[in-house]
């Protein structure tokens, strides 16, 4: 009872990304080189993680968890990995190592229905003595220990009350362990025996250098292997198409709220590999994919640039009895085939049969095609019928498609087809055509789904090799041929996985590597991800902004190098432009110069002070001129009283300006008189004062009466104003802020300084202080040497994120009552959940940070730039 069976793949890749459930059993880069030699050569695949980087947590608290607290082993699974994280933070030996060295995990078949896991640590020498204060903390529980020799190594065991054993050893400074205690053994021989080389080796460079990332790693050969053992009859199963795809795949995996996203490479070891078919072949647009019916359960399609050489590749990698058979036949599909083929399994009504299967080939000419098949019948109209405006054909002969194309064809065994919109449809029986063209007709295809639309994002647009499965509708596939215990699990729970909406898995050759890529994806129809509304080109190159200022509803403003300003709405239309004098220093304010609710809108350039009406018209007896040049932008100080200072502007004639809101001079203020050049001002509305620095490296303080009351001591190097942070934190703290060298400091109300450590980072790029973590205190978001950190006040680091570059901003909105974390990188923007998780539709395209606009509004717009010359608009839903 052979079946082709590829979404049931889907099941065993989920036990890979939640293998790290286990960890509460055991225990990121030291030299962890002598790891993969231990590896025993039957492995199936291999995790390595980073548990002091948060994604354990990260995954725990993902989407793909929801319910789990009534649903077993989820909910083991999840306080599983939960408990290792919090592990790994309060346990100082735990959080000791794994600053230093990854955890590696490995999966092994142990019998006919049955695998296991091993564990290995690569360990410093004086770690190598906490090993069993490390095991009591991690299994919390009472136990009986014992020792054994094997071949002159020590092996620990130890047996908990639930009668589960852990064997474990150290043996040259790597710490390894496992629930099956011959594997240790198995793991101690492969490392003795200089001719027996562990194919973890392949694996050793690539995964060493990645060693901050959360990796996963397929080994095809153990793997199909591993795969057999989740089904009812392993002996009945071919997985051989799966066992020559490749050697090992190895991807980087990230956590999104509602996708688990893979990025790496597949390795070809030799022309036994499947994968070698494409070595000469150029990734191909993905069209097949617009065309699958919406039932699709699975499919696999092969993408290729030249379709006469990829017959003849094939033909050569099939059996030597059969390439004459293969060489007839195959002739008869050179000419017209396209640059896609594709297998599609369907939704079963009960149980799968052979008409739940199809083969999607790609026409460049659809007269050649109908002449060349014909040629292979005994009459090319035998069997034809004329449906709903397309004709249905039948050709003889079994195995046609398998014949041609390999193994992969052999539930296409009859050769009923149809040429349907540029594509030759073929299924076993003229229902299966039938049914597609219905869908055709009514326009049911899979991209028109929802849970597909969800992970259509997620598939490169170009490839060689595709497979997608839907993990719902996969079920009846699954249970039809799993193993007892799946089918009862899924009985009792398998409502968990109806919004698992699929998996995805693409490979594409690029100059000789395999780039591998796939996508777990769980629906959330509540979760849409960032809108991108509309893009707005400027006329020249953008210089400043967006700003929206602060209670501003409905206007942004942007500055382009020609000195011209944009006031745009939230529908990205341009309410009007303005040429300035000179640029714009600072940024944009908002008052009201009337007091009766109307707004205007104050700025001012090297020269002269303006103020705006919405609709671009100047207000009141603006612009003035200014007695010199300024130094810095305007600061607006608060105020209830239309004759109280309003706001201050810096000259470089080492004169302060005060003005009230009218433009005339504030009454009873002189002009303050400056020891130097003033680079930057903030109003500090914690303390009620104003920040000076100057271009000497000084600070002072000013009250709100512009009196000086407070110099800061030392050296005030300021990155930028948006770095100074007036929140307190203690009662002793006035400010802190971010230096120009990266290091933060804080000043105390008698302006001494104070250099912060936060979070052990060397060199600090940006910082934002906001509540993270819902206990109303402000923490600590900062990018640095050692990526992007999310920390709380009392230094506890929530979880880490590393994009690979520099993160050049943060911030964070809310929305819907809930915080987003924004990251701005490598001009891509990142958005995140409070748990650090990556929100859907992230990363979008970014120079910088976006600002809110349209905040009285039922949705507001986030305006960001796109590109040196376009601001684009989103919705953050």
């Amino acid at each position: 009872m052979k079946r082709v069976v590829s979404s049931s793949i889907i099941a065993v890749v989920v036990l890979i990304i939640i293998a790290g459930s286990f960890l509460y059993l055991q225990f990121r880069k030291a030299d962890d080189s002598s790891v993969f030699e231990m590896v025993p050569a039957d492995v199936a695949w291999m995790v390595a993680v980073n548990p002091a980087a948060g994604d354990l947590q990260r995954l725990a608290r993902s989407s793909f968890f929801n319910g789990a607290d009534t649903v077993e082993p989820m909910l083991t699974w999840k306080k599983s990995l939960l408990h290792f994280d919090s592990l790994c933070v309060n346990n100082q030996a735990l959080s000791d190592i794994f600053k230093s060295t990854s955890l590696y995990i490995t999966g092994h078949v142990t019998g006919p229905s049955s695998f296991s896991l091993m564990y290995f640590v690569q360990l410093k020498p004086d770690q190598l003595t906490t090993s069993t204060g490390m095991l009591n903390a991690l299994f919390a529980s009472g136990g009986e220990r014992r020792k054994r020799i094997y071949n002159g190594v020590e092996i620990k065991e130890f047996y908990r009350n639930d009668s589960l054993v852990f064997s474990w050893t150290h043996n040259k400074g790597v710490f390894i362990g496992s629930s099956t205690s011959f594997l240790v053994e198995d793991a101690l021989r492969q490392q003795k025996d200089a001719s027996r080389v562990s194919p973890a080796k392949d694996i050793r460079d690539y995964m060493s250098g990645r060693s901050k990332d959360f990796l996963v790693a397929v080994h095809y050969n153990g793997f199909a292997r591993w795969v057999k053992t989740q089904f009812r009859d392993p002996s009945s199963v071919s997985m051989l198409p799966l066992e020559r795809l490749g050697r090992w795949s190895v991807m980087k995996m990230d956590m999104h709220e509602t996708t688990i996203q893979f990025a790496g490479e597949t390795m070809v070891s030799d022309s036994s590999s499947f994968m070698h078919l494409f070595k000469d072949q150029q990734p191909v647009s993905r069209k097949l994919v617009q065309l699958l019916p919406a039932k699709t359960v699975a499919t696999v399609v092969w993408g290729f640039h030249d379709s006469g050489r990829f017959l003849r590749d094939v033909k050569r990698s099939l059996p030597a009895d059969s390439v004459k058979v293969t060489e007839t036949l195959s002739r008869h599909f050179a000419g017209w085939m396209g640059q896609e083929l594709a297998l599609v399994v369907t939704q079963p009504v009960k149980t799968l049969t052979d008409n739940n299967f199809l083969a999607l080939l790609s026409v460049t000419d659809s007269a050649t095609c109908l002449r060349s098949l014909g040629q292979l019948a005994s009459d090319p109209f035998i069997r034809e019928e004329y449906y709903n405006g397309y004709y249905i054909r039948f050709l003889p002969g079994k195995n046609l498609m398998s014949a041609v194309f390999g193994p992969l064809f052999n539930k296409v065994s009859r050769f009923y087809f149809s040429y349907v919109n540029g594509v030759l449809v073929v299924g076993n029986q003229a229902a299966v055509i039938r049914s597609y063209i219905n869908d055709v007709k009514t326009g049911n295809f899979l991209k028109e789904e929802d849970k597909f639309k969800h992970l259509l994002p997620q598939i490169p647009e170009k490839g060689n090799l595709l497979f997608y499965g839907n993990v719902p509708q996969s079920e009846r596939i699954f249970t039809s041929v799993a193993a007892p215990s799946w089918v009862t699990w899924l009985a009792q729970h398998g409502a968990i996985l109806k919004n698992w909406n699929g998996l995805t898995f693409s490979v594409s050759n690029k100059d000789g590597v395999y780039q591998t890529s796939g996508c777990l994806g769980y629906y959330d129809k509540n979760q849409s991800g960032p809108k991108l509304m509309w893009n707005l080109q400027l006329d020249t190159v953008l210089r400043s902004g967006p700003f929206c200022p602060s209670g501003s509803a409905d206007l942004a403003f942007v500055e382009d190098v020609s000195q011209q300003l944009y006031a745009i709405a939230p529908d990205g239309t341009v309410k009007w432009k303005r040429k300035l004098d000179t640029p714009i220093l600072g940024e944009v304010e908002m008052v009201d110069l009337y007091g009766n609710g109307n707004r205007q809108f104050l700025f001012n350039t090297l020269s002269f002070v303006y103020l705006v009406d919405s609709a671009g018209n100047d207000a009141g007896k603006y612009p003035f001129r200014l007695p010199a040049q300024a130094s810095s932008g305007l600061t607006l100080l608060p105020s209830t009283d239309q004759s109280e200072i309003r706001y201050i502007i810096p000259c470089t004639n080492l004169r302060m300006y005060a003005y009230g809101i009218s433009g005339q001079p504030a009454e009873g203020v002189k002009s303050i008189r400056l020891p130097e050049i003033l680079n930057t001002l903030v109003w500090l509305p914690g303390s009620r004062l104003v920040l000076c620095t100057t271009v000497g490296k000084r600070g002072f303080l000013l009250n709100e009466k512009l009196e000086r009351v407070q110099t800061v001591g030392g050296e005030i190097d300021v990155k930028h104003r948006h770095s100074i942070y007036s929140d307190t934190l203690n009662g002793a703290v006035l400010f802190s802020y971010l230096g120009n060298a990266g290091n933060l400091f804080s000043i105390s109300k008698e302006g001494a300084q104070t250099s912060l450590s936060i979070a052990g980072q060397d060199s600090i790029y940006a910082v934002h202080r906001t509540d993270i973590n819902g206990d109303e205190r402000p923490d600590w978001l900062l990018s640095g040497s050692r990526g992007l950190t999310f920390t709380t006040d009392d230094g506890v680091t929530l979880y880490r994120f590393n994009p690979g570059s520099p993160v050049a901003g943060i911030g964070s909105v809310r929305f819907n009552g809930k915080t987003m974390v924004l990251a701005q990188s490598a001009n891509l923007l990142y958005g995140f959940s409070r748990d650090g998780l990556m929100l859907d539709g992230f990363p979008v395209p970014a120079m910088a940070l976006p600002v809110e606009c349209g905040v009285s509004n039922p949705q507001s717009v986030y305006m960001t730039v796109s590109t040196p010359s376009q601001i684009s608009g989103y919705l953050m839903d």
